[in-house]
Order: C-alpha cells, then sequence, then structure tokens
C-alpha cells in the first residue's frame, strides 16, 4: 500500500508531536517537520508493514505505557537505536 504524506497543522494542536504515522499516512506539523522526520516515520512504516497495522499499534501503547515515550522500542528503533 502506497503511504501518502500529508502536511496538516490543525491536527497538531491536539498532538504533541512534529510527525506522526497513522498508516497508510504520514502527517507533518509543517514542511520543515516532513525534512526533519521523514526518515523516522518511514521507520514505522516499516514496523507496521513487519507486525501489521493492529499488532504494531497495539504493541506501540503497550509499550508507551510501560517504558514511556523516549524508551519505547519503536521509537529506539527509528532514532536508530538499540
Amino acid at each position: 500500500m502506497k503511504v501518502k504524506e500529508i502536511i496538516y497543522p490543525p491536527l497538531f494542536k491536539i498532538v504533541k508531536a512534529q510527525a506522526i504515522t497513522l498508516y497508510p499516512f504520514i502527517f507533518y506539523k509543517s514542511k520543515q517537520a516532513q525534512l526533519d522526520y521523514q526518515a523516522h516515520e518511514f521507520i514505522h512504516v516499516a514496523q507496521v508493514r513487519r507486525l501489521g497495522w493492529f499488532k504494531f499499534y497495539a504493541s506501540y501503547l503497550n509499550e508507551s505505557r510501560k517504558k514511556g515515550y523516549w524508551n519505547n522500542k519503536y521509537e529506539k528503533e527509528a532514532r536508530g537505536e538499540r
């Protein structure tokens, strides 16, 4: 499935981020956010494709609940950390 990238600032009045992947869409706060976070968000696309939509998002939310955003294994992978 092709990914659609969208610059949509109004979403980020509720979402405290610069970008968010809701497969098959990636939303960015601005064009600069797209430039800064595109590679990171495409790692999340690969994670969704690898695990499946439901399993990825359920696991991502659980991981964030247990370890917080910064220590979430999916975020670490997207940042290139182990």
